[in-house]
C-alpha cells in the first residue's frame, strides 16, 4: 500500500463521492531537506555494519588511516570515511548552511559516529542519535521525501499510480476495474 495524497473518486457504501486529500506541493526547503534525509539514510547501513570494526580498532591505527589518502586506507576505512562524510555533511549543512569547520566536523563525528573504544551502550546511543536525525529530516521533508531505494530506482512514489492507497486515517482503498477506489 502507498500513502495517498490525492485521488479522484471513491465509492463508499454504494455512493460515489469526491475525496480530496491533496498534499501541498513540496517547498524548496522541503526538497533540500529530502536530499539531506537521503544522504543520512544512505550512510546508516554502512556506519552500522562497520561499527564493531571501527570500535575495535586501535586508536593509533584508526587516526593514521583516517589521515592517509584513500589509496592507503583499508576497504572498511574507505567505506566508513565515505559514509561519515555523507552523514556529517548532511547534518551540518542542514544546521548551518555554511562552510563546515574542522572543529564542527570533529564534534559531529564524536556525537554520531562509531569510534575506537566505544562500548556497546555508546554505539547504541550514537545509532539512536543518527536515527533521530533521519526521522526529523524525513518529517521536515514532507511530500518531497523519497527513500534511497526509490531515488535509485527512478520511480517516484508521489506520481506513480498505485492499486492501493492508504488515507491519513489508515483506511485502505483498492482500485476497482472501473478505475474507482473502494474501501478494502
Amino acid at each position: 500500500p502507498q500513502t495517498m495524497g490525492y485521488f479522484e473518486y471513491i465509492r463508499q457504501k454504494g455512493v460515489a463521492g469526491r475525496v480530496s486529500l491533496a498534499e501541498k506541493p513540496a517547498t524548496q526547503a522541503q526538497q533540500t531537506v529530502a536530499g539531506y534525509a537521503a544522504r543520512v539514510e544512505q550512510a546508516e547501513p554502512t556506519l552500522k555494519n562497520l561499527e564493531n570494526n571501527v570500535s575495535g580498532m586501535n586508536l593509533l591505527s584508526y587516526e593514521a588511516q583516517r589521515k592517509l589518502p584513500a589509496s592507503f586506507q583499508s576497504a572498511n576505512m574507505q567505506q566508513y570515511m565515505q559514509a561519515a562524510r555523507n552523514f556529517i555533511n548532511a547534518v551540518l549543512r542542514r544546521e548551518s548552511g555554511a562552510v563546515i569547520s574542522p572543529s564542527e566536523f570533529s564534534e559531529a563525528r564524536q556525537q554520531y559516529l562509531p569510534a575506537p573504544g566505544d562500548k556497546a551502550e555508546t554505539l547504541r546511543q550514537k545509532e539512536l542519535n543518527r536515527k533521530v536525525v533521519f526521522e526529523n529530516f524525513k518529517r521536515a521533508s514532507g511530500p518531497a521525501f523519497a527513500s534511497v531505494d526509490e531515488l535509485l530506482s527512478g520511480i517516484s512514489p508521489k506520481t506513480e499510480e498505485s492499486e492501493v492507497y492508504v488515507t491519513p486515517d489508515g483506511t485502505e482503498y483498492a482500485k476497482g476495474e472501473d478505475g474507482l477506489y473502494y474501501p478494502r
